[in-house]
């Protein structure tokens, strides 16, 4: 099975704020926008009581 098997086509929307950080995150790491969203989501899929931690912080100030 090729890693192309593995891989959906998704379209998302996005807030202006988050694109502008998705931008410059791939800016950073010289990756494309699809790849940093990758990127983002498996870390936090690795720790999932880090996405609870990030939404707590956002929600609460």
């Amino acid at each position: 099975m090729s890693n192309e098997d593995h891989k959906v086509f998704m379209g998302i929307r996005l807030s202006k704020d988050n694109m502008i950080l998705v931008e410059r995150v791939s800016d950073s790491l010289g990756l494309n926008k699809t790849s940093t969203i990758e990127l983002i989501l498996t870390v936090i899929r690795k720790d999932e009581k880090l996405l609870a931690k990030l939404i707590q912080k956002a929600l609460i100030p």
